[in-house]
């Protein structure tokens, strides 16, 4: 089966295996959350036949508000039946082990969810 690519520049970049999920692809970026810190560009891969894997990354500051390191991160997003998205699971990757460090799986957690989940 085909691979359809869509890029937006500064956005996101959606692959999926149909017009029909490229469009829901596209949707979903328009939906997910930028800048507070999630400052990269979307990459939006469709993994199942209703299934996407979205990662990003989140720029971490330190208290004296400078950039300190980047943590990479997926979300598992499902289109249910009333073409509606739901975070599945979030994972993050290689995240920053400093001290300072506070609970950044929680906050994408809840920032992409509440994004997706906005009517």
């Amino acid at each position: 089966m085909k691979t359809l690519v869509s890029h937006r520049a500064n956005d996101a970049r959606c692959e999926a295996n149909s017009e029909k999920m490229l469009a829901e692809a596209l949707r979903l970026a328009d939906l997910l959350p930028h800048g507070s810190g999630i400052d990269y560009v979307w990459e939006i891969r469709q993994t199942g036949a209703q299934r996407f894997r979205a990662s990003n990354s989140y720029h971490a500051m330190n208290e004296n508000g400078m950039y300190c390191c980047v943590n990479d991160f997926t979300a598992i997003i499902d289109l249910d039946a009333k073409n509606e998205f739901n975070l599945k699971r979030l994972m993050l990757h290689d995240p920053c082990r400093r001290s300072h460090n506070w609970d950044l799986r929680t906050y994408l957690d809840e920032t992409v969810f509440y994004a997706i989940d906005a009517k």
